[in-house]
């Protein structure tokens, strides 16, 4: 089987259940730790709480919604924990191959199809050496 034959058979193999995982896109503060994100039903609750502490509350608005943010690692709600779209960048993919090599992979959890998913859709903006791991990971979904 050719890499593309591989990668995309995996790719399908992992939709499926990844689409049925409940997401949303990510919001965050304007001129706070932008690595704290949040969903759409608990960013102006977060919002609100942070203007009332800040020094020119004008300034502390709302950024994010349009989709995926670009992370190392799997985003969910600071306050409910909820999942939150995402692409992974070649740190957090090679980081979630990383887990998935020393932790397996369960195709049974739709959590993990929908992870599984982000490392897949990265392959073509990583190395070689990357590459080959994940065409390792494409073939073990495939149970090849």
């Amino acid at each position: 089987m050719n890499v593309k034959t591989i990668i995309d058979g995996a790719a399908k193999k992992v939709s499926g259940p990844a689409a049925k995982v409940n997401f949303g896109p990510t919001y965050w503060i304007a001129g706070t730790d932008q690595s704290i994100s949040y969903c759409a039903k608990c960013i102006d609750k977060a919002v609100d709480v942070v203007k009332q502490g800040a020094e020119d509350p004008t300034q502390v608005e709302r950024e994010g919604g349009w989709g995926s943010s670009e992370s190392e690692s799997p985003v969910f709600c600071e306050d409910c924990e909820g999942r939150l779209d995402y692409t992974l960048n070649t740190s957090g993919v090679k980081e979630e191959l990383d887990h998935f090599e020393k932790a397996g992979i369960n195709l049974e959890d739709e959590g993990q199809n929908f992870e599984l998913e982000r490392v897949l859709a990265g392959y073509d903006n990583v190395n070689e050496h990357t590459q080959r791991r994940i065409i390792k990971l494409a073939q073990k979904i495939i149970g090849e």
